[in-house]
């Protein structure tokens, strides 16, 4: 097994049954390319050379002004050009004010609800939704994300929107989506995104970018310090070897190391109030999810987890990993859980469906491939929030 895939385990223990989105928040994109048509940056200027021969001038004694030579204008002062505004901004800016209003940024996003619905039925279905991870909507880019992490990047988006769980969206929940991914941008409430707050939340998510790049090298380093999962180095992951390393990393939690997690403690995990990235769980959202699993953990409801009740906690979890039940947890077994059940398919007309098969014991899996950056508030690239599009 795979030791830094099989390390990522800890998350789920942490964060099972929902809290991924809480672990998410810290990743954010990269900062905006350059719009298409930009005029590239000057050349760095460099001084004229001195034809050889040439007697060298005389200098200036120590401490006097330096003059400026006659008719030479003295060089303005220099300041960091700002980037340039990201392409959906200048689609949506219908009049070209400077100004996208509520009305411009729905009639653009609404059009992707009429471009999805091939069948003109007023709904999308999910196969019509996660088209949105296929051409023209979407392209294969080197390093990007591979087409079958684009379409589960929107089925999971699909599922955010479909309020009401009938399998489809309506036009209505698409509004009401789009209309929640615009109050993220109105920063003063407005009913406008104007070019200030957008370049303030471009400097909010580069900032977050910076954070999330410091913590990721903070966490190789302490990976590097601390014991790996699997300690045997069989490709497996047992019980004791589960329990062990991620009672380790809850314990961290533990501020004043009196041997126990307050609720408070744990809390830690929803990050900092003012991250509300679009499309994820907002901070008071995130805390509510932490809550109800902090409670599930204290067996004896006394307001701390002690190891016994984390034991507990984890040995359910690691059933719930070791789907053959042998008492080990595979690389294939964890990638399982991670893509979520899947749908066995339909047995054709005549045939009684075939019982299930009995599970064979995977081996230890290659190395995956490395995930794509995120979009804005640690979301894959794409789907229906402005400036997510894997070629944004």
């Amino acid at each position: 097994m795979n030791k830094s895939s099989m390390n990522k385990i800890i998350t789920m223990a942490v964060l099972v049954a929902g809290l991924g989105s809480a672990s998410a928040v810290a990743q954010q994109p990269t900062p905006p390319q350059p719009a298409p048509g930009a005029p590239p940056a000057a050349p760095p200027q460099t001084a004229p050379q001195t034809p050889p021969g040439t007697p060298p001038a005389a200098q200036p004694p120590a401490g006097a002004p330096q003059a400026t030579p006659p008719g030479v204008p003295t060089a303005p002062p220099q300041i960091n050009a700002a980037p340039p505004l990201p392409d959906w901004f200048t689609e949506m800016d219908l009049n070209k004010d400077g100004v996208v209003t509520r009305e411009e940024f729905l009639a653009v996003r609404m059009k992707l609800f009429d471009q999805l619905d091939t069948n003109k039925d007023g709904w999308l279905s999910k196969e019509e939704f996660t088209k949105l991870a296929e051409p023209p909507f979407a392209q294969d880019t080197p390093g990007g994300p591979p087409l079958d992490q684009r379409r589960r990047f929107y089925e999971g988006q699909f599922n955010q929107i479909d309020t009401n769980r009938d399998g489809k969206l309506s036009r209505e929940e698409v509004q009401v989506f789009v209309n929640l991914n615009f109050n993220e941008f109105d920063i003063d409430r407005d009913n406008r995104i104007t070019e200030a707050e957008l370049r303030m939340m471009m400097q909010q998510i580069e900032e977050r970018r910076r954070r999330a790049e410091e913590d990721a090298r903070r966490r190789d380093e302490g990976r590097r310090q601390a014991p790996e999962i699997d300690a045997n180095n069989d490709g497996f992951v047992d019980l004791k070897e589960f329990i062990e390393f991620n009672i380790a990393g809850l314990m961290q939690l533990d501020a004043d190391k009196d041997g126990k997690i307050s609720l408070q403690e744990y809390l830690g995990l929803a990050g900092q109030p003012n991250e509300n990235p679009p499309g994820q769980p907002n901070y008071e959202q995130r805390k509510q999810i932490l809550t109800a699993r902090f409670r599930e953990m204290d067996a004896n409801k006394d307001g701390f987890l002690v190891q016994a009740e984390l034991q507990t906690f984890l040995t359910g979890v690691f059933k719930r990993l070791d789907l053959n039940g042998d008492g080990k947890i595979s690389k294939q077994e964890w990638d399982i859980h991670q893509r979520g059940p899947q749908q066995a398919p339909a047995a054709p007309a005549g045939k009684p469906a075939p019982g299930p098969a009995p599970a064979p014991k995977p081996g230890p899996a290659p190395k995956p491939a490395a995930p794509p950056p995120p979009g804005p508030g640690g979301l894959p690239p794409g789907g229906l929030l402005p400036g997510t599009g894997p070629n944004r």
